[in-house]
């Protein structure tokens, strides 16, 4: 007689002390060094990857800057506007698993991929995918507030980001690691790797914001800041310019007639 199949549960989460190389950092004086927009470009995929054959496309995070002073024990911002946080844009982003190391990652790895492992937010799975056989804390009831407000601890459960919420990463920046586990947390895999040769970053604080139709997908940089009054500026000058012509093609007329 065949005895119905039992789904094996999921592996206990895993432990990563992370405080000896949070102590290392903190011998550095603490400054923020700005913020950044969240942005990536498309690839090719793989053929006949789940990429590809899921969304037909692959994607790399901007990277972050080259920071004119060292930069270990400082914070940095990801602006992450809102549509990056829709159900299909972070589906991908877990089946593409830009990312490397546990709870400390590569600093070429992909912020919101580093947030959906370290349990921050919430990533998004296909209906063919179990989620409670994925990670038990996927399952563990979220605080109302932690989708309302600036969050400096991990949540009881990752956060489903509110559809008409923007999200701000604030990483901060650590020391160079010889090597970066790939482990699998809540319901992400992240890669391994021993050859990098930059930095590294954890997740310090998220903050749930609405930048407004205005500075939504805006850089602030000085150098962006400097693009957008140069384009103000070109603008009013055409603006006088014109009613410059307009004014002398009316006095022309009025002389003709």
């Amino acid at each position: 007689m065949l005895t119905p199949s039992v789904s094996s549960p999921p592996p206990p989460p895993k432990v990563h002390n992370i405080q000896h190389i949070l102590d290392e950092a903190a011998q550095k004086p603490r400054k923020h060094l700005g913020s950044q927009l969240y942005a990536t470009t498309t690839e090719l995929p793989k053929p006949n990857s789940f990429l590809d054959d899921q969304f037909g496309y692959a994607s790399k995070p901007k990277k972050l800057p080259r920071f004119s002073i060292n930069p270990i024990n400082c914070t940095y911002t990801i602006r992450v506007p809102r549509f990056y946080l829709k159900p299909r844009q972070r589906q991908q982003i877990v089946l593409q698993r830009h990312l490397w190391g546990a709870r400390v990652y590569s600093d070429d790895s992909d912020p919101i991929a580093a947030a959906i492992h370290s349990g921050w937010i919430r990533g998004e799975w296909d209906e063919t995918v179990d989620v409670k056989m994925l990670d038990p804390r996927l399952s563990q009831a979220n605080d109302p507030s932690d989708a309302q407000d600036s969050l400096e601890k991990l949540p009881v459960a990752p956060v489903i980001p509110p559809a008409d919420m923007d999200l701000q990463i604030e990483l901060l920046m650590l020391p160079k690691l010889e090597e970066f586990a790939g482990t699998t947390e809540y319901g992400i895999t992240s890669r391994k790797s021993s050859n990098h040769d930059g930095l590294s970053f954890t997740i310090n604080k998220i903050r749930w914001v609405d930048e407004g139709m205005g500075s939504r997908g805006q850089e602030r940089t000085a150098a962006a800041l400097k693009r957008r009054l140069d384009a103000s500026a070109a603008l009013l000058s055409l603006k006088s310019g014109g009613d410059e012509v307009f004014r002398a093609v009316n006095g022309l007329t009025k002389l003709s007639a």
